[in-house]
């Protein structure tokens, strides 16, 4: 049912209202030769509609549509889709403005969805994809490669608790080379990463005293009432597992000499490792492949905990108090990894020192020089 007039052909023409066959639709608008033609308003009988642009009869070119559910889209359009610049309001309150392809988002464009999150960036398949950004409700913020709307490449987190970590990631998991920092535990580790924490393996799990004692000695040496000398305790990360050697093919010299066992290393690539040292009554028993034990009752800890964090791998004591008042004897340093959850703790390391007396003190009721020389000749 055509409201309008007709070209010499007898094809509907110029400003009219057209209402389609299935009742659904109706047009009011320009047309030429019995097709849509320039700007016009097509209405849907659930309540959606477009305001734009035609052309052959076609949606193209700038318009509004308007959904029944809410949504909107105000932009570009080419036969009858989203294509080109535009801002898509969704149903649910998510607003989208930038390029569009076949109904998808694609090229650069900016998101926020409905709970908060806002990405910027490269969009392809309507999802993020290629360099960008996401910052979420919470706070927390990316910058770096996503792939199919995860992130994925190479990119930088910051979350709004104070954690950070830049490096390789996959799917959304942090894995391959990265840095990361804990603000939990104030440890900042820098290698490989697997499924988001730390490669186990790159763990240490050890902990060593690398201040040497004096020459001949078997024992840190203190007098009551002193401060022992600084010590450094070195977190340790365990020697790669070696392989089985070859066995010699018949006829083959042998080796001259067995090759060492590898040994452990510092682990340089971590930080901020909390080492506490408590000093212990008593010398601790050590027996190869056993715990150490200090016997039955265990002792309790004199003064209190003395805390240092690693840097590079190393934490270093250099005030550690030795109370006046304890007996000469033989006493154990205990130190200790003290780093919160989740980070693996290390082993126990065990010091073997030994108090002396006090240093003697000037005596105060003693001549002095001048007392001396102003005392009667006799």
């Amino acid at each position: 049912l055509w409201d309008g007039g007709y070209d010499a052909h007898g094809l509907r023409s110029g400003h009219g209202v057209y209402t389609f066959p299935n009742r659904f639709f109706t047009y009011a608008g320009e047309m030429v030769a019995g097709q849509r033609n320039g700007n016009g308003v097509l209405s849907m009988a659930d309540g959606g509609s477009y305001e734009g642009s035609f052309v052959n009869d076609e949606i193209e070119g700038q318009g509004l549509r308007r959904w029944a559910n809410g949504a909107s889209f105000a932009g570009s359009f080419s036969a009858g889709e989203m294509h080109g610049e535009g801002v898509y309001i969704g149903a649910d309150g998510s607003r989208y403005e930038g390029g569009f392809e076949a109904n998808l988002r694609s090229g650069q464009g900016r998101l926020t969805l409905a709970n908060g999150d806002e990405h910027e960036g490269t969009f392809a398949q309507n999802k993020p994809n290629g360099p960008g950004s996401l910052v979420t409700a919470g706070g927390d913020k990316y910058a770096g490669d996503f792939i199919a709307g995860a992130l994925s490449g190479h990119g930088t987190f910051a979350s709004a608790a104070g954690d950070t970590y830049e490096g390789a990631w996959v799917n959304g998991t942090r894995a391959g080379a990265g840095k990361g920092y804990s603000a939990v535990t104030g440890v900042s580790f820098e290698g490989t990463w697997v499924g988001g924490t730390p490669e186990p393996a790159e763990l240490p799990t050890t902990l060593a005293v690398a201040t040497v004692f004096e020459e001949g000695a078997t024992e840190f040496t203190v007098n009551a009432g002193k401060t022992l000398s600084p010590i450094v305790v070195e977190a340790l990360v365990p020697p790669p597992p070696s392989e089985d050697a070859e066995e010699p093919s018949e006829g083959a010299d042998a080796p001259e000499e067995e090759a060492e066992p590898p040994k452990p290393t510092v682990a340089a690539h971590e930080s901020g490792r909390v080492i506490s040292a408590a000093l212990f009554v008593g010398a601790v028993e050590l027996k190869e492949d056993e715990p150490p034990v200090f016997g039955d009752p265990a002792p309790a800890p004199l003064a209190g905990t003395t805390t240092a964090r690693t840097a590079a791998g190393a934490a270093v004591f250099d005030a550690l108090e030795v109370p006046e008042e304890l007996e000469p004897g033989l006493y154990t340093l205990v130190v200790s990894d003290a780093t919160h959850e989740p980070v693996a703790p290390c082993a126990l390391a065990y010091v073997p020192v030994k108090v002396l007396p006090p240093e003697p003190k000037p005596d105060d009721d003693a001549e002095s020089p001048k007392a001396k020389s102003n005392s009667p000749k006799k």
